[in-house]
């Protein structure tokens, strides 16, 4: 008796698993954009039946009889780096802080000097001295160190 309560499980356990086919609808809107559903689709979009088969559970995936040497000695796999680049001034302003003092005409000390055109344009004079570097403009001075950023004041 005791087997057979047994058994009786194992058949309410395994009953949703051997569920028939689902049926689901793939829409195509008229802009190419593809979803699925279980209702239909909506007016106005392409709809395809399709069946879904059931999963068949009792098989067991397929591993290779051996352990491949992968499993054992782990591959050597090529470094990546992400991070970012280095501007040659520090780093000291981001991307975004950047383009915010080009647009507002604003130099800041870890700006190159490609920057500084940017934002104000050529300068009226350019003189050098001791591998510094001065922009001169109507209204003001730029200096550059000897790497070509803005110095400190």
């Amino acid at each position: 008796m005791l087997g057979l309560h047994r058994y009786s499980l194992l058949a309410i356990l395994i009953l949703p698993l051997t569920a028939s086919a689902t049926e689901l609808f793939r829409c195509q809107a008229g802009d190419g954009s593809i979803s699925f559903s279980q209702y239909g689709c909506p007016t106005g979009s392409q709809q395809q039946r399709q069946q879904l088969g059931k999963p068949n559970l009792s098989e067991s995936p397929q591993h290779p009889s051996k352990p491949s040497k992968s499993r054992n000695k782990p591959e050597a796999q090529a470094l990546v780096i992400v991070g970012e680049q280095d501007d040659g001034c520090g780093n000291l302003l981001s991307s975004r802080e950047r383009r915010h003092h080009i647009i507002k005409k604003q130099i800041r000390s870890g700006m190159s000097r490609r920057d500084v055109e940017n934002a104000l344009g050529k300068p009226d004079r350019i003189s050098s001295r001791n591998g510094k570097t001065q922009y001169q403009y109507a209204e003001q001075r730029i200096n550059f160190d000897q790497t070509g950023c803005v110095s400190r004041k």
